[in-house]
């Protein structure tokens, strides 16, 4: 039996860097997440299996992420939405799987990083 694993990371402490901006934080604070998304039950090359991967690397990203924020918590909804896309950008691009991109808009971790530089 093929297994397949997909991992997803990010630094944790994102979203307390954009609730807290005038906290300082040092490289050592950043504490790394990860969880892993099978997908081996899953054919990729199908719109039915994009389509679950997808929604299982959304949803593994939403729980790295934690709870949505309050909208009271200023600034805290943007870094939240930003550590959902970002995780989930970076997971896509890393498994490469054209039918899971194209369920992502096409977007992957590259293109958003360009984006952000202009």
């Amino acid at each position: 039996m093929k297994t397949s694993l997909l991992t997803l990371a990010l630094g944790a402490s994102m979203l307390a860097l954009v609730a807290t901006p005038a906290t300082s934080v040092s490289a050592q604070d950043v504490q790394k997440v990860s969880a892993t998304v099978s997908y081996g039950d899953l054919n990729l090359s199908t719109r039915e299996g994009a389509k679950a991967m997808y929604q299982r690397i959304k949803s593994t990203a939403r729980k790295l992420c934690g709870a949505e924020p309050a909208i009271s918590e200023f600034g805290a909804m943007d870094g939240w939405r930003a550590c959902i896309s970002d995780s989930v950008n970076s997971a896509v691009t890393r498994l490469d799987a054209p039918m899971v991109t194209a369920f992502n808009g096409h977007r992957s971790a590259s293109s958003v990083q360009l984006a952000q530089a202009h």
